[in-house]
């Protein structure tokens, strides 16, 4: 099946008409015959019924509101990238970062200023020649070049040196930590944040890099690696407790806390979480539960709202190379988009931020109509097209398409 960017989709003869239908399942109404035929043909209007009916007896028949594009969405963070991508030390840098060579200092000064040490010296861990190749993103990107890319846009953004520094060093605990050596010879590993803080970051910048980084994935990292090792590859719910409360009683900063509040995430979704895949699904749960709310919290509780701007600019950076990712992680990035985005408008934000994350709102609404859109509408097939389309619904992508309001926004976001 072709995939249709937004634009190509808004452009097919049958987009409205998809709209429509998808309108009336949210609505959890009975579809319209028309509203088929003009999707479809004459002919398919029972079996499409019958699917939705379906659909709506596993999902439920409460009601749900879709949301709509903005008349005049925000393109800052576009209009960044864009910029970026014609900047010629940018461009010189990024090619030593493909070629695996050590970036000019000169350079890296134009972008990190007071900070260029430090820069040179995260990148240079990441372009090691002993795992740097095993630094890809799913798409195939050097993890190198996209943390340098996200700092780009920071720094195009005008946000400030240590955002910007911030913005580079954003993955570095979770991609390093257990990969490069100390000086004790060995991974720094989950017992070493302090060193490996001291070691690669200026020290008014590791605060923002911790408000950055999601240690609920380093501790599920830490979880997969242990149950690796004594070959117990699927692990039951009792023993991730068990883990758990071990790790807890190592009391190690800064994530001491985040294990706690893990292990209680735990209890309290014991009914829904995946008991064939337990690490998975709690670490699913605690990206949307945990690390987002409370990354939005610490940015403003720090005086440091441009942190939301940066990770708005690595969830839109993430989308790319999405085509080459399987729908379940297509779906699951558009839904982080969607997440940050509607806990984000919870906050009162100052006008950058709110730009930015108005602008990331409409870009996961716009993402997740091409996606839904590039399976439904097509000449044949039709049936299969339209199951293969509630499949997607079904894995969450429905929530991208639905309007929150204001009350419910501020009781997703943790309490002072």
């Amino acid at each position: 099946m072709a995939k249709y960017t937004f634009k190509k989709i808004t452009e097919h003869p049958k987009y409205m008409a998809g709209v429509k239908l998808l309108h009336q399942i949210l609505a959890r109404e009975k579809p319209s015959p028309m509203n088929i035929i003009n999707l479809y043909s004459s002919g398919v209007e029972k079996p499409i019924a019958e699917q939705i009916e379906y659909y709506y007896r596993k999902k439920g028949y409460e009601p749900r509101h879709p949301r709509t594009h903005l008349s005049e969405p925000k393109t800052t963070i576009l209009d960044a990238r864009e910029s970026l991508g014609a900047d010629e030390t940018y461009n010189k840098i990024r090619s030593s970062i493909e070629k695996r060579d050590p970036p000019e200092m000169a350079d890296l000064e134009k972008i990190f200023g007071s900070h260029t040490n430090h820069a040179a010296k995260l990148l240079e861990a990441y372009l090691h020649k002993d795992y740097r190749d095993d630094l890809k993103r799913h798409c195939g990107v050097l993890n190198a070049a996209h943390i340098f890319r996200v700092a780009g846009v920071a720094y195009k953004q005008g946000l400030s040196e240590d955002s910007v520094m911030a913005a580079l060093a954003h993955d570095s605990e979770e991609d390093l930590l257990g990969i490069v050596n100390s000086k004790k010879g060995k991974p720094y590993g989950l017992t070493g944040i302090l060193d490996f803080e001291k070691d690669f970051l200026p020290e008014q910048v590791t605060p923002l890099v911790r408000t950055l980084t999601n240690y609920y994935d380093l501790i599920s990292k830490d979880l997969k690696h242990t149950f690796h090792k004594t070959k117990k590859i699927v692990p039951s719910y009792n023993q991730v407790r068990k883990r758990l409360e071990s790790l807890e009683k190592k009391n190690i900063p800064p994530v001491q806390g985040k294990i706690r509040n893990l292990e209680k995430l735990l209890l309290e979704s014991s009914g829904i979480i995946d008991k064939e895949e337990v690490i998975r699904s709690l670490k699913t749960l605690a990206y949307m539960d945990l690390y987002t709310p409370e990354l939005l919290k610490d940015s403003v509780g720090i005086g440091m709202q441009e942190l939301i701007i940066v990770k708005a600019d690595d969830l839109l950076d993430n989308a790319h190379g999405m085509d080459m990712l399987p729908v379940e992680n297509r779906v699951k990035n558009i839904k982080k988009q969607t997440n940050f985005a509607l806990k984000a408008l919870g906050l009162d934000l100052d006008i950058k931020a709110h730009d930015a994350i108005m602008e990331l709102y409409e870009n996961s609404l716009r993402m997740a109509e091409a996606e839904l859109f590039s399976v439904m509408i097509g000449e044949d097939s039709f049936q299969d097209r339209f199951a293969a389309s509630l499949a997607m619904l079904r894995m969450g992508l429905e929530d991208c398409f639905v309007e929150m309001h204001y009350d419910s926004l501020k009781s997703m976001l943790p309490s002072k």
